[in-house]
């Protein structure tokens, strides 16, 4: 029996377009696998390294691709990425040149892997391999099949995802993700 999922991505957007993405990645059945939440610290655990480890490791796979600032949680991570046009692309972008990036180009056909899709299924990737060698668990679900994204459309949104981003720890004992919310 197949199961009908709804998309929860923009008709007719171009998720290769240069521009900032806020992406959320929850695990499988929101299984809190990564480590803990201790005083508003996130605390990795292995697990939680390896994920970690994949999403620094982004940039440097992918020269179009800054992660501007990122939190893995014990269920979940969050990051914030922006995708660069390659034309644009040095290695002396900061973070106010990237900031200040046209959301629009010209579309234009890119390889899969510039896509966010490919960005998230990359991350995930890498972190389930390792994950499932550690506990020796081959083709175990380490993560839901979909991801939550938000486009990204001003300054004050990129300042309130990186607030959220940053604060997210400290308020782990009322996130909705958290299975022991006080919510």
């Amino acid at each position: 029996m197949e199961s009908s999922r709804r998309s929860i991505r923009l008709k007719h957007y171009d998720y290769s377009q240069p521009g900032g993405y806020f992406i959320t990645v929850c695990t499988h059945e929101r299984n809190c696998l990564f480590g803990e939440v201790i005083n508003g610290l996130m605390v990795n655990n292995t697990f939680g390294n390896y994920v970690q480890r994949a999403i620094e490791q982004t940039s440097t796979i992918r020269p179009n691709v800054y992660v501007d600032c990122f939190v893995v949680m014990p269920n979940h991570f969050h990051a914030l990425v922006m995708m660069l046009d390659s034309d644009t692309y040095s290695s002396s972008t900061t973070t106010d040149d990237i900031t200040t990036i046209e959301e629009h180009t010209l579309n234009r056909f890119t390889s899969p892997s510039r896509t966010i899709g490919s960005i998230v299924r990359g991350i995930k990737s890498s972190a389930t391999a390792q994950i499932n060698t550690d506990r020796n668990t081959p083709k175990e679900p380490v993560w839901q099949r979909n991801y939550y994204e938000h486009v990204l459309r001003s300054e004050h949104d990129l300042h309130n995802v990186r607030t959220y981003i940053l604060n997210n720890p400290r308020q782990w004992h009322l996130d909705e993700l958290n299975p022991n919310s006080i919510k």
